[in-house]
C-alpha cells in the first residue's frame, strides 16, 4: 500500500479535504473535475486489483482504507466484480435514443457544411432543424470535424 500514498495522491487528498469543508468550492468546477477524477481512479484501481486476482471483499476493503468516505459504493464495487468489468468507462446513459442522429441527417448536414464551412452551430440548427446538441454530435463525433 505504502505505493499507493504518493506526493500526487496526498496533494489530492489536501484539495479535496479542502474542498469538502469550505462551502465556496462545494459546487465549483474544480470539485466537479476532482470527482470524476478520483471515480475514475478507484475504477482503475479495482481494475488493477481484479486482475491481481483479489476478492471482492479484499478489493473493496482496500479501496475503502484509500479512499475513506469518497470511496464508490459498495454496491456499484459489487456489481463491477459481478460483471467481471473489463472498462473504466461510464455506461450509457438510460433514456430515450436520440432520433435526430441518422444516417439522412448526418449526410444532409455534412453536404450543407461542404457547400459553407463558415456556418455556425447555430446557423446550421436553424437550416436543419435539429437540436443543437445533436448538431453538435453529427459534427463532431460522426464527421470528425472540428471547430
Amino acid at each position: 500500500m505504502d505505493c499507493a500514498h504518493t506526493m500526487g495522491q496526498a496533494k489530492r487528498h489536501r484539495l479535496l479535504e479542502a474542498d469538502r469543508f469550505d462551502p465556496r468550492y462545494r459546487t465549483s468546477s474544480v470539485s466537479l473535475v476532482l470527482d470524476f477524477l478520483v471515480q475514475m481512479e478507484q475504477r482503475v484501481n479495482f481494475k488493477f486489483l481484479v486482475q491481481m486476482r483479489k476478492t471482492f471483499i479484499e478489493a473493496y476493503a482496500m479501496l475503502k482504507e484509500v479512499y475513506g468516505n469518497e470511496c464508490l459504493s459498495r454496491t456499484q464495487v459489487f456489481e463491477w466484480f459481478k460483471e467481471g468489468r473489463e472498462t473504466t468507462e461510464d455506461d450509457p446513459c438510460p433514456g430515450r435514443p436520440s432520433t435526430s442522429i441518422t444516417d439522412e441527417n448526418i449526410e444532409n448536414s455534412g453536404k450543407i457544411i461542404r457547400e459553407d464551412r463558415r456556418l455556425s452551430i447555430r446557423e446550421l440548427v436553424e437550416i436543419t432543424g435539429i437540436d443543437k446538441e445533436c448538431v453538435r454530435q453529427i459534427l463532431h463525433e460522426s464527421l470528425e470535424l472540428t471547430f
